[in-house]
């Protein structure tokens, strides 16, 4: 997705949201992938399967 595409739709400023993508790539969870002049990023499935799971636990304890 796009960054102009993501700040759209969380309504965030600029600043915030490149420094939210910032810990996510620094974490892994996500990679950058340059367009030309923009950037896209894209989810690193592997590096979010933790999270699926943990989600999953959480829905199922509901």
């Amino acid at each position: 997705m796009l960054v102009q595409e993501l700040a759209e739709s969380f309504e965030c400023s600029r600043p915030t949201l490149s420094f939210h993508l910032r810990v996510l790539r620094a974490s892994g969870l996500i990679v950058p992938e340059p367009r030309g002049r923009k950037v896209a990023y894209r989810a690193v499935r592997a590096a979010l399967r933790p999270v699926d799971v943990w989600l999953e636990l959480q829905r199922s304890s509901s």
